[in-house]
């Protein structure tokens, strides 16, 4: 990401709280990023759809860069490798945590499901890549399926701790990863967090 598109991202976060993931937080951002509106227009022709995949990009990338800096990473066993990651997301956006307790109403709404969906597989995708699964047959998708279940119900959990250092959202983060590491408790974790958007997206990819 440029240093101007940081710069939009980070004025539109600003207004997020406030207003929400709308066109009036774009434009609000965009004015107060001193950036002038037809230039931000071609930086993020979509608006706020491209802010909120920007958001998710910038996410991805705090984690990969904690992850790079992770001594014997490569070591680690892979529960532990997810554990990390999961957690290194959500400690990248401490600081815009309102915006993001804002942008889960936002990526419910009917006509953001697939781009929520989609930029969701993608963070499950990077996480189990950089803890070393190859996989091409039906793991690969039950492995991001099980994993997206978990950094939903995580993410929710987090958004409402209060505990000291967040040490309740690790200790509830343990628990889900082992869960999913016991087939049965896997599946049932799916059933429980209601993934049907995200299985109708992998039958979308798996018939493409």
């Amino acid at each position: 990401m440029n240093s101007k598109q940081q710069k939009i991202l980070d004025s539109v976060l600003a207004a997020v709280p406030r207003e929400g993931w709308t066109a009036q937080s774009f434009l609000a951002g965009v004015k107060a990023s001193g950036i002038r509106a037809a230039e931000a227009d071609k930086i993020f022709p979509q608006g706020i759809a491209d802010i909120v995949a920007a958001f998710h990009g910038s996410i991805n990338e705090a984690m990969q860069a904690r992850i790079a800096q992770k001594r014997n990473f490569a070591a680690m066993r892979v529960r532990d490798k997810v554990t990390f990651a999961v957690r290194a997301r959500l400690e990248a956006v401490a600081k815009n945590r309102d915006a993001m307790r804002r942008l889960l109403v936002w990526a419910v709404m009917p006509q953001h499901i697939r781009q929520s969906t989609a930029l969701l597989w993608q963070a499950a995708d990077a996480i189990w890549i950089a803890a070393g699964d190859r996989s091409t047959d039906y793991n690969y998708y039950t492995k991001r399926l099980l994993l997206i279940a978990v950094m939903k119900s995580v993410l929710s959990f987090w958004l409402n701790d209060e505990s000291a250092g967040c040490a309740e959202s690790w200790d509830f983060l343990d628990r889900r990863i082992a869960d999913v590491m016991t087939i049965g408790k896997g599946m049932s974790v799916i059933k429980t967090v209601g993934l049907s958007d995200i299985i109708g997206f992998v039958k979308t990819r798996r018939a493409a």
